[in-house]
């Protein structure tokens, strides 16, 4: 899959293309997304079922994968705060495989909601990011 936009240059030449049958052009650049490299490698757990996952992740921003305990997502992203935000949002038990440092996103997530929750005065969470 390639951009467009970044073409240059173009010839037409003789070489032909023939689309295989089953082929699905939106399932795979939906595909390609998901899989597209970032700054950090995320794979986690969710205890779930593929169904319920497909509900609630974007399909172009992570792969899925039924494994024995649950669903297996996995993704490329450059913001492990934004990451951790949306896992957390899901609502579904999870187990962080990697990286380590989406643990300690996810652990700064939890002192902004706890010290939110012990507030009587109006703060945002994740002000200044």
């Amino acid at each position: 899959m390639f951009r467009l936009d970044r073409v240059l240059h173009a010839e037409i030449g003789d070489a032909r293309f023939e689309r295989p049958d089953a082929f699905d052009s939106l399932a795979y650049v939906v595909a390609s997304l998901a899989s597209a490299p970032g700054t950090w490698e995320i794979e986690v757990l969710l205890e779930t079922t593929l169904d319920q996952a497909r509900q609630r992740v974007p399909a172009a921003m992570a792969t899925l994968e039924v494994v024995p305990r649950g669903v297996l997502l996995r993704c490329h992203v450059e913001d492990l705060d934004w990451v951790a935000r949306l896992l957390v949002s899901l609502g579904f038990h999870m187990q962080v495989h990697r990286p380590q440092e989406l643990r300690d996103a996810l652990g700064r997530l939890a002192a902004e909601i706890v010290a939110v929750a012990g507030r009587g005065d109006v703060i945002a969470v994740g002000a200044g990011q």
